[in-house]
């Protein structure tokens, strides 16, 4: 009997036809950003860069790699190519896996993800966040061609996968939290079809073996001199003690006056106008800390234990701000669109017409609930809140909880409330639901788990629509 006639989806032409799509927008975002948005961020590595000598402000695994491309160019221009170009073999290697599945239109989904405005502009800066965003995506591309194709994993494609979960680890003190479910998914993919009980031991070892990576790169091999960076995080939470309990939370003999941290502190962010008055608050704190041997953590726990309530308050206030959930106006950092200052160290980046039309439309979409980091961790929780109810591939469940974790940890950690921290939940979470509807959506789901996943969507999104009906 003649065989059936292979659909042209899943030819080698449209195989190439989808590579050549992918190749030519990786070409179009290096074009458009050429050669990377430069921020104060940006300058200060590449001078760690050129001159081998790190701090530990930034960690500095984003520094070094950045000193092992000079031997091929100089200036931004590997750092953006690199980035862009582990972005879109994420993206491709994902669609491609699709496509063989005979999902072409999911494929094509994939690569609509990738051009959302936000996304896709945040990847033309020279930041830590785009090298972790661009890590993590080609991390999850591998694993989709191998995953949803049900193909075996050689050794070359888990060292590829190591490295870049390595390095995703490195990028950032908060970066754990994103890594680990994918990780956790490399070394046991069917973990995730398990209950909590299974998964949180085998998340929990996973993230310690992460962040002792890390210190080994950054710490140990790296040998940054020491800036400690956890001191801007202890004072930004006890200037908000201070000032959500009316009182004073610092533990200095002399203590900062209340009308000086009034000036200093907002929910947002701590010293906004960078003031020498707001720094000497943060400088005295050090010298104190320094001189009675006190250490950082024990001052921030006897703070939090006094006043529990104002601390919450605090960081709720400011997660809210983070997140964009309840608030009516956001701040124009969608994505980075400047021109560069004059550094002395010929990095440049001119606004071109092209960047300013991604610039307007992150801008357009950040105003919206898809440009709002509350939508996509509300969609995460409700992934995952069903649960076993979906025939979501184990590998959607990864990307949900690596989203969720990511975004739910700057409650925490979190000292700015910057556009960037969220780009990669607000690519992962549309994989995530591209991936699932791969695998053939929703089951019958149980009454309560499909009124708590609808509930915590509608709270997202509707809290949103309400404060931009209000503001």
């Amino acid at each position: 009997m003649p065989q059936p006639e292979q659909p042209f989806s899943q030819t080698p032409v449209a195989g190439i036809a989808l590579a050549a799509l992918v190749a030519l927008f990786a070409v179009l975002q290096i074009w458009i950003f050429r050669w990377g948005v430069i921020t104060p961020d940006t300058v200060e590595q590449y001078r760690q860069a050129l001159t081998g000598q790190y701090q530990d402000w930034h960690p500095p695994i984003t520094a070094w790699l950045w000193r092992m491309l000079l031997h091929i160019h100089g200036g931004s221009a590997p750092l953006l190519v690199l980035d862009c170009a582990l972005y879109w073999l994420g993206l491709g290697l994902t669609a491609e896996a699709l496509r063989r599945r005979g999902q072409l239109p999911l494929g094509l989904g994939v690569i609509a993800v990738g051009l959302l405005p936000i996304p896709f502009g945040q990847m033309g800066s020279i930041l830590k966040d785009s090298l972790l965003s661009g890590c993590l995506i080609a991390a999850t591309g591998i694993l989709a061609f191998h995953h949803l194709l049900d193909r075996r994993i050689g050794w070359q494609a888990v060292m590829g996968i190591a490295v870049l979960l390595v390095v995703a680890a490195a990028t950032r003190f908060n970066a754990v939290f994103a890594v680990a479910p994918l990780a956790l998914h490399a070394l046991r993919r069917h973990i995730w079809q398990k209950s909590a009980r299974v998964i949180l031991p085998g998340l929990l070892a996973t993230a310690l073996l992460l962040a002792g990576a890390s210190h080994v790169v950054n710490t140990l091999l790296l040998r940054p001199a020491a800036t400690r960076p956890l001191l801007s995080l202890i004072n930004f939470d006890l200037a908000g003690i201070s000032w959500w309990s009316g009182g004073n939370a610092y533990p200095m003999p002399v203590r900062s006056p209340p009308q000086l941290i009034a000036q200093c502190y907002t929910p947002a962010i701590f010293s906004p106008h960078d003031s020498a008055n707001c720094n000497a608050i943060a400088d005295d704190l050090a010298q104190w800390l320094k001189a009675s041997g006190t250490a950082p953590g024990v001052a921030w726990g006897r703070a939090v234990a006094a006043d529990p309530l104002a601390y919450i308050r605090h960081r709720a206030t400011h997660f809210n701000i983070n997140q964009r959930w309840a608030v009516g106006h956001v701040p124009d950092d969608a994505i980075y669109i400047m021109n560069t200052p004059s550094n002395g160290l010929g990095l440049f980046f001119h606004k071109s017409p092209a960047a300013m039309g991604v610039y307007r439309g992150a801008t357009f979409m950040a105003a919206s609930p898809l440009g709002r980091p509350a939508t996509w961790l509300g969609v995460a929780a409700a992934i995952l809140v069903l649960g076993s109810t979906m025939r979501a591939h184990p590998l959607a469940r990864a990307i949900a909880a690596s989203a969720m974790h990511y975004s739910g940890a700057y409650a925490i950690v979190s000292v700015a409330p910057d556009m960037r921290y969220n780009s990669w939940p607000m690519i992962a979470v549309p994989l995530c639901l591209i991936v699932t509807l791969a695998n053939g959506g929703l089951r019958r789901i149980p009454r309560l788990n499909g009124i708590v996943a609808v509930s915590i969507i509608g709270i997202a999104i509707g809290g949103e629509i309400l404060a931009m009906i209000l503001a």
